[in-house]
């Protein structure tokens, strides 16, 4: 449900349970893409939304 991630040496988790729309505004500069860790990310979603 909370995928571990490691960005530029530093592990960041993402809570599913704690999903907001965020203005891209209030964003800084880019620093990573987690593009090749879509499945996981959708997995943890599919178990927050559907319990599967």
């Amino acid at each position: 449900l909370n995928p571990k991630f490691t960005i530029n040496n530093t592990v960041v988790v993402v809570s599913s349970a704690e999903l907001a729309g965020v203005s891209i505004r209030s964003l800084g500069e880019k620093v990573a893409s987690l593009k090749a860790q879509r499945n996981e990310i959708i997995a943890a979603l599919d178990l927050l939304f559907t319990g599967i």
